[in-house]
């Protein structure tokens, strides 16, 4: 993201990709090195108020419904 005006807000997307089950802090900091000048530097991270939770997702839902082979009586 490029400069901001005074009071302006940028949407950021990004992709957290796979992560483990849990519950995790999402939070951005911008200038961290401190190279704008600007009057107040205490917002320049914020933390949301929401974690990201991470859950398993719900396996398949397969049913066998029956075997067969081929040849129908294989000779091992």
């Amino acid at each position: 993201v490029g400069a901001l005006a005074a009071g302006a807000s940028q949407t950021v997307s990004v992709d957290v990709g796979k992560r483990p089950q849990g519950s995790y802090t999402v939070s951005a900091v911008v200038d961290p090195k401190g190279t704008v000048v600007e009057q107040d530097d205490s917002n320049n991270s914020r933390a949301g108020a929401s974690k990201l939770v991470v859950s398993q997702s719900p396996g398949p839902d397969l049913q066998v419904t029956g075997i067969a082979t081929n040849p129908d009586n294989p000779a091992a």
